[in-house]
């Protein structure tokens, strides 16, 4: 956006003196950066959580109870007593919910984790996190884990999460993994 400036003091600076600065473009450029960065502050306070900016809390002590004031939950619009599952596709994350249902969200599945660390659940892959309440049953195939879903759907489960897995009851003990 600054552009329009910077041209013509380069080639006053490289000693050619006929390049002329018009300030119009200049002024628009720095008008629009402000009224951005204006809309990109707004944007930021909208969605940052209420009371994080806050010395004294007034629910100290009190359980944690999972908000949907920012993150992935906020974005989908989704409640979390009702999320069964949230699969990375790409740089996007599909979050399944009761009844069947999908939201596909632009949100990177690190930060979706992240998001979720008040809810009940775990991340059983690279790819793949699961509410504690969808587990409906697991699959062994070889010595691959899979748990089925509420919705129907199956998740996989990576060997390192296995134990994890198993800890949490969402494994058959039909055989060692």
């Amino acid at each position: 956006m600054l552009l329009p400036i910077e041209v013509p003091l380069l080639y006053r600076l490289m000693g050619q003196g006929d390049a002329t600065v018009d300030w119009k473009p200049f002024a628009f450029g720095l008008l629009v950066t402000g009224f951005v960065t204006v809309l990109l502050r707004a944007t930021r306070v909208r969605h940052t959580p209420a009371g994080q900016d806050d010395d004294v809390s007034d629910t100290a002590g009190a359980p944690a109870i999972p908000t949907t004031s920012f993150g992935i939950l906020a974005r989908a619009g989704i409640d979390p007593a009702d999320l069964l599952s949230v699969r990375a596709e790409d740089h996007y994350c599909r979050l399944a919910v009761r009844g069947g249902g999908t939201v596909l969200v632009h949100y990177r599945f690190r930060d979706a984790v992240g998001d979720l660390a008040d809810v009940q659940g775990s991340q059983v892959h690279r790819g793949a996190w699961v509410a504690d309440f969808a587990v409906t049953g697991s699959e062994r195939t070889g010595r691959r884990w899979s748990l089925h879903l509420a919705d129907g759907s199956r998740v996989p489960v990576s060997e390192t999460s296995v134990a994890l897995c198993r800890a949490r009851g969402w494994l058959e003990r039909d055989g060692l993994a």
